[in-house]
């Protein structure tokens, strides 16, 4: 059974990794990006949210990478944090589920 700090608020992405995890409230997150992400609407007070447009992104969640430290990379592509690494590599590929041909 999951509990409620199972997944990221932001993402969705299951929390594999507890040790990037963030906790506010009674909300979750997979990683420090994704908390930034997930609570921020606007720019509000951060008078550098909209510079982060050339910030590099998450390949899987598409969240921008603002700590590097829990920044994962595999081959070309770079992930948030081990969570959404670990969930990319686990997803299957277009084309690569096996297809049963009945007669």
């Amino acid at each position: 059974m999951l509990d409620t700090f199972s997944r990221c608020t932001n993402c969705e992405v299951l929390i594999v990794d507890p040790t990037t995890r963030v906790i506010h409230g009674a909300r979750a997150y997979c990683c420090p990006n994704c908390s930034e992400a997930g609570e921020q609407s606007g720019s509000g007070s951060d008078p550098h949210v909209m510079d982060r447009q050339e910030t590099a992104r998450c390949a899987r969640c598409g969240t921008p990478i603002v700590d590097a430290v829990t920044m994962e990379k595999r081959g070309e592509q770079v992930y948030c944090c081990r969570n959404c690494a670990e969930a990319s590599a686990h997803q299957p590929t277009a084309g690569s589920r096996t297809e049963s041909k009945l007669p």
